[in-house]
């Protein structure tokens, strides 16, 4: 827990902290939240609002989307308002991402998106 805020304040006190917002993906759905890194520090970190309530047996996960395929970056849980804090960390390399989403998958996680995102953002590339 304290390496996970560690990474946080690290990337929250960097000079180049990006945010980029996560919309639902589901109609009606309230879920959103942001996703905060920094080149610099290698880092990043989503904060979510509002993801819908786990199933038994279930957790959040996070990935980052490539061209060729999603990279998991660690399964999570939320407080009970949905709410949560979590810095990201990839299974592998993650090279040129075209996105970062959370997905709700099964305890251990997958190595595969097997639900729908419910909350997703595209990396604008220049």
């Amino acid at each position: 827990l304290v390496a996970e805020q560690s990474d946080v304040l690290t990337v929250s006190t960097a000079a180049d902290e990006s945010d980029l917002e996560m919309q639902p993906v589901e109609s009606g759905s309230d879920a959103w939240g942001v996703y905060h890194w920094s080149k610099s520090a290698g880092k990043g970190f989503i904060t979510c609002f509002d993801l819908p309530p786990l199933a038994e047996g279930e957790v959040y996960q996070a990935w980052f989307a490539t061209a060729e395929e999603p990279v998991s970056a660690g399964t999570f849980s939320t407080s009970e308002d949905g709410g949560c804090q979590y810095p990201m960390q990839p299974a592998g390399p993650v090279d040129r991402p075209t996105g970062v989403g959370v997905s709700r998958e099964k305890k251990d996680g997958s190595d595969r998106p097997t639900s729908d995102w419910l909350i997703f953002a595209a990396f604008k590339r220049e």
